[in-house]
């Protein structure tokens, strides 16, 4: 039974050593392929777009975290909201006890 476990193991080993070398062979031709995607990508302008876009997305994130913080602060600190909040909760209280 260990014997067909084995030849497995060497079939794998077999194509994983073809693989390798057949990529070694073409290395070059691989290279000058992936060379010339890259170029006609960036060269579109598909590249600026994308990092335009990210940029985009990045600012509007940061800003709508500040702009909520900002807003949360102002709520927690600002004494105009507390008066307003004590006022309401003082009226909401006053009418449940005269009703």
């Amino acid at each position: 039974m260990p014997l067909p476990i084995i030849r497995l193991e060497l079939s794998v080993e077999e194509m994983r050593h073809h693989v390798v070398h057949a990529l070694s062979v073409h290395h070059d031709s691989i290279q000058k392929s992936v060379d010339e995607e890259v170029k006609r990508f960036v060269e579109s302008g598909a590249l600026e777009h994308k990092i335009q876009e990210s940029v985009r997305r990045y600012l509007d994130s940061a800003i709508d975290e500040g702009v909520r913080a900002a807003i949360s602060r102002w709520v927690r600190e600002s004494p105009t909201v507390k008066q307003a909040v004590t006022a309401a909760v003082q009226d909401a209280l006053w009418k449940t006890e005269t009703d």
